[in-house]
């Protein structure tokens, strides 16, 4: 049976890129009306290669799109060979592990208890029940594989805020025992992973900074700079200042894994201070919360004399004060992504590691302002 062409694409699909849909979703929703019209049962579907042309769209949206299709029983993927279309139940048989197992460190982390809530109520939608471990540090790997309740072919893993020193040697055990599993928020070579768009974030957050008049902008990493997410933030930061002519500082705490981040944003205040900042980014919302917190107590108002923007928008930023303007990075979208990715057929038979990043948003509350200078109207001659 020879292919439909390709060329039914220009009368079905307009994509419009400001549209509430992702891109994905759009090109999904297409597809999935054409092949209802113009596709037989068997047939060979277009290659991704032919898509990304056709549509010009990048190899991420064609892809998802393309496993949203497989997981819905539209399309049989096969390595090697290509996509078939199944117009069948019994074509395409997709089951989903009854157990998932989130792999978290026993921390204080705002951010990893938001995306916890929403995986546990994502998992519970589709009917999969969710078991958390907890590990504390310098635990044994294998103790963690030990403590697992159910075999391999019953559970499917979540390797969730792993401290970057152990995300690579859990991965690996891990996938050794045949495990499903995907990294969140911390990487690991050659392992699915779904996070956070760090260069949109960052850049979304400087830009904000900057229509607000602010060109002496210190940046606060009062995360762990050897996490891969701090690092990348911190690149993005200092090359965008350089691009856009403002000047930016990065003050670096050193803060290690297991140390409190909001501690650490305190160590380095006096300095930001002295230094002259006019607005401060930090690593994430607590490191926010210590700095509006000491400046208060040193008798600078925020957000008139400094403005201050944190990282995450985790809830309790909503009722600080001044309320915390925030890169939101959205729970639920990370938590549906990654179930998306662990419940995939092909998790582990791609040629590449699947990855998934989801886009956050600028939360503009009461803690960032225009600079006074920019506030204050020009006076005019008489």
């Amino acid at each position: 049976m020879q292919t439909p062409p390709i060329d039914i694409l220009d009368r079905t699909l307009i994509l419009h890129h400001k549209h509430e849909l992702p891109l994905h979703s759009q090109v999904r929703q297409a597809l999935r009306g054409i092949i209802d019209a113009h596709f037989d049962d068997g047939q060979q579907f277009w290659t991704e290669g032919a898509l990304i042309e056709k549509l010009g769209v990048s190899r991420i949206t064609v892809r998802r799109a393309l496993e949203d299709l497989q997981r819905e029983g539209v399309l049989n993927r096969q390595r090697a060979k290509g996509s078939f279309v199944c117009k069948s139940d019994s074509d395409v048989t997709v089951q989903f592990a009854p157990y998932i197992g989130i792999l978290v460190p026993n921390c204080n982390s705002p951010f990893l208890t938001a995306l916890l809530e929403q995986l546990g109520l994502a998992s519970t939608k589709q009917k999969q029940r969710v078991t958390i471990h907890l590990y504390e540090r310098g635990q044994n790997i294998g103790e963690m594989l030990h403590r697992l309740e159910h075999g391999a072919e019953e559970e499917a893993l979540i390797l969730l805020g792993s401290p970057y020193d152990m995300s690579q040697d859990m991965y690996d055990a891990l996938r050794a025992s045949n495990y499903r599993v995907v990294c969140v928020d911390s990487p690991a070579r050659n392992a699915p992973f779904v996070g956070v768009d760090n260069e949109a974030g960052i850049r979304m957050g400087l830009e904000h900074l900057r229509d607000q008049g602010h060109r002496r902008i210190a940046y606060i990493a009062n995360e762990s700079s050897q996490h891969p997410n701090v690092a990348e933030r911190i690149q993005v930061f200092t090359q965008l200042g350089q691009e856009w002519g403002m000047e930016t500082q990065v003050f670096n705490p050193g803060t290690r894994v297991w140390e409190s981040s909001y501690d650490a944003a305190l160590q380095v205040l006096e300095d930001v201070v002295e230094w002259g900042a006019t607005a401060i980014f930090t690593a994430s919302d607590e490191g926010a919360w210590a700095t509006m917190k000491w400046l208060r107590e040193h008798g600078i108002e925020v957000p008139n004399q400094i403005s201050v923007l944190g990282f995450d928008d985790a809830k309790p930023s909503a009722h600080t004060f001044p309320a915390l303007s925030s890169v939101a990075t959205p729970p639920e979208l990370i938590a549906q992504y990654t179930l998306e990715l662990l419940n995939s057929p092909d998790l582990h038979t791609a040629f590449w590691p699947k990855r998934a990043l989801v886009t956050p948003r600028l939360v503009v509350r009461e803690s960032t302002t225009a600079t006074i200078e920019t506030t204050v109207p020009q006076s005019t001659a008489c």
